[in-house]
């Protein structure tokens, strides 16, 4: 009985050592903000915020409030066009990182189908999700065809509620220069 409680113990510090143990966020010192995602779907190419939330080394992010009017689009032209998804939250490691990497998997294999999340369903997958530092957040509209937005009704009208907790410095020592 010993030998297991030893094991258990020292497995509960390696995993404290290595930045797993217990994290809560602190209300006290929140940083709270909105992003929106407010615009006319056109073109082939992904559609990005204009702004974004920077989380710098060790900042934590939490996605409090996500709603949309749509999450649906029309894509092809007068002669085939098909209605698709593909409204979602993002992170890319830089601002020249063109590679979009989603800030979780849990609604989005259906978020890009022709059968997405509906305004409901979506908000469901992003609300609580937790983004971890160095990162930029923004939400996106990524296609994943080369087929144009078509028609005259494209617009969107998204946003996102969210709350960071900073890296704090403990003990911060002087800079001597």
């Amino acid at each position: 009985m010993g030998m297991k409680r030893l094991s258990t113990l020292l497995l509960i510090l390696l995993s404290y050592n290595l930045g797993y143990g217990y994290f809560s966020l602190d209300p006290n010192i929140l940083e709270y903000g909105n992003l929106k995602f407010n615009k006319t779907l056109s073109g082939s190419d992904d559609i990005l915020s204009d702004s974004t939330v920077v989380l710098n080394e060790g900042d934590v992010m939490i996605i409090l409030r996500f709603t949309t009017d749509r999450t649906s689009a029309t894509f092809g032209n007068q002669y085939d066009s098909y209605q698709r998804g593909g409204l979602y939250v993002y992170t890319k490691n830089s601002t020249e990182d063109e590679v979009l990497t989603p800030v979780n998997t849990s609604g989005l294999y259906l978020s890009g189908t022709s059968n997405p999340p509906n305004v409901y369903e979506l908000p469901v997958n992003l609300q609580g999700t937790y983004v971890v530092g160095p990162k930029i957040v923004c939400i996106a509209w990524v296609t994943s065809s080369n087929r144009s937005f078509y028609g005259s009704n494209n617009d969107i009208n998204c946003e996102m509620d969210y709350a960071i907790q900073r890296k704090r410095t403990v003990n911060p020592q002087p800079v001597s220069q």
